[in-house]
């Protein structure tokens, strides 16, 4: 737990550094998280199907 924490912790801040700095958008970094949170919801789904099938 402490590891997902911290991990999560790590990519909010590289985000904010990305707009921080200048290279990215808020737009640019909001989709990319969105677009990141869509595909660990559709792998976690497939993945559960393939458990449930076994």
């Amino acid at each position: 737990m402490v590891l997902i924490v911290g991990l999560s912790i790590l990519i909010i801040l590289i985000g904010f550094s990305r707009v921080y700095l200048g290279v990215h958008y808020v737009s640019d970094v909001c989709a990319g998280f969105v677009i990141s949170i869509f595909y660990l919801v559709l792998f976690v789904k497939v993945i559960n199907k393939f458990k449930k099938s076994n």
